[in-house]
């Protein structure tokens, strides 16, 4: 089967990992300037991905690659443009 879905740890790591980039996406929302916006929400992604992959790799390193590649394509593939609000002209 799969291994690392038999490690609840994982499970742990990832909806954790997706509660806290959707929080900050959702806080960055609410910056009004654009730039400010995408820069805190580049900043705050890769610093939970720091923080996260740091977490696995002292507290479960068995599953720290597959951690780690499921950090990255959270990062890419999540669009925070959905959070933005849209302007409506």
């Amino acid at each position: 089967m799969f291994g690392t879905l038999k490690n609840p740890v994982f499970l742990a790591f990832s909806f954790g990992y997706m509660a806290i980039l959707t929080l900050s996406y959702i806080f960055g929302s609410k910056i009004q300037n654009t730039a400010m916006n995408l820069g805190y929400i580049w900043i705050s992604k890769w610093s939970c991905f720091v923080i996260f992959l740091a977490a696995v790799g002292m507290n479960a390193p068995n599953i720290f690659l597959e951690s780690m590649f499921m950090f990255v394509l959270f990062n890419l593939t999540i669009n925070p443009a959905y959070f933005m609000k849209k302007e409506i002209v």
